[in-house]
């Protein structure tokens, strides 16, 4: 059910009776939802992107204030344990779109425990913002767990797709690099090849960027999916942290 209001900009989604409760109670005691940005994400939030090379991509640091004393937006991972009921995906977005969140990566799989899935999800946000965030996603009657990995040492991955134009002369060179980013062919053609590469977002973004001269025509990526680290080492974290001296790769 839609109530729209179009005067004043506002457009509210009402349950009807029959449908899933998401255990969430309302809070501003009205009925329906309604679709707004919250005050303290509305400036950056959106300034923050996905890929590293893009121009609109600002690395941000946690533990220093923003202007004015405000909290900085940076991405988050985040890690859901769900049961597996019809539902329950719409419930864990419907809770984010309600707040104004960006989700910039959604990966949903079999977790380890029969009949529970895991959601990996990049999200923007402060660090605040974001821990009201998981506790409301907790209230959901569904969510099991929910973590945000962000400031721990986690390991994460992510799988792509790409067809570029590559001419008979030109197959040298692009599987040269190949072997340089430990990617594998995955079809070819007499005017294309089609490449899949996994790894970090870094080597992605940089893999995307030295096929570019050869014109890419499709791309295709998973979303993210992370795990913690349980030994806790984790070298780039902890550089990134001030422990080391320089920042090495892990």
């Amino acid at each position: 059910i839609v109530n729209a209001n179009l005067e004043e900009g506002i457009v509210e989604y009402a349950e009807p009776a029959d449908s899933l409760d998401d255990g969430e109670e309302e809070e501003d005691g009205g009925g329906g939802d309604v679709y707004v940005v919250d005050e303290e994400l509305s400036h950056g939030i959106w300034e923050v992107g996905y890929l590293p090379n893009e121009g609109d991509y600002i690395h941000v640091d946690a533990s220093e204030p923003g202007p004015d004393g405000e909290e900085v937006v940076e991405r988050h991972t985040m890690s859901l344990v769900v049961e597996d009921t019809p539902g329950v995906l719409q419930q864990v977005t419907s809770t984010f779109a309600r707040r104004g969140y960006n989700i910039q990566s959604l990966a949903v799989g079999h977790s380890e425990e029969p009949g529970q899935s895991r959601i990996s999800l990049v999200v923007p946000g402060t660090k605040s913002s974001v821990a009201n965030l998981c506790k409301q996603l907790l209230k959901l009657v569904y969510v099991v767990k929910v973590q945000d990995l962000t400031d721990q040492p986690y390991v994460s991955r992510e799988l792509m797709l790409i067809k570029c134009r590559c001419t008979v002369k030109q197959r040298r060179e692009i599987i040269d690099l190949n072997r340089i980013f430990r990617s594998k062919i995955c079809d070819i053609s007499k005017s294309t090849m089609t490449i899949e590469i996994e790894g970090s977002l870094d080597k992605m973004a940089a893999f995307q960027k030295m096929l570019k001269p050869y014109e890419i025509l499709e791309v295709s990526r998973t979303g993210r999916i992370a795990l913690s680290r349980e030994s806790g080492v984790d070298t780039k974290f902890l550089a990134e942290r001030g422990t080391l001296g320089g920042s090495v790769g892990f």
